[in-house]
């Protein structure tokens, strides 16, 4: 499993690099130590955002809108290395680590 999480730094890094483009990182830093617990780290980091865009699709989610609500380019792109979770839509705005999604299904 371990080598699967090392493949998947491919499409994590140009998403990082997209939210510090965008300098939305501190924001995702917030919702990231919000779902930490999906995936039992306890520490914001890089491996920590890998797992939870791999894992959770409702954080998947929530990277497009932050993406999508700063540039719809560059979240077709997003898109493109993590689909989104379609059933789930978020309207209207939202702050730093206040939206909490759990997908029944994931569990």
């Amino acid at each position: 499993m371990r080598g699967f999480y090392l493949i998947n730094y491919i499409r994590t890094i140009p998403v990082l690099l997209i939210c510090l483009a965008l300098k939305i990182n501190e924001i995702i830093e917030e919702d990231l130590k919000r779902n930490l617990w999906y995936i039992g780290s306890a520490d914001i980091s890089l491996s920590s955002l890998n797992k939870n865009l791999l894992r959770n699709k409702c954080f998947r989610n929530i990277v497009y809108y932050r993406i999508h609500d700063k540039n719809k380019g560059l979240s077709l792109i997003f898109q493109i290395l993590y689909p989104i979770k379609q059933d789930l839509e978020i309207y209207g705005q939202i702050g730093g680590g206040s939206l909490f999604i759990m997908d029944m299904e994931q569990l």
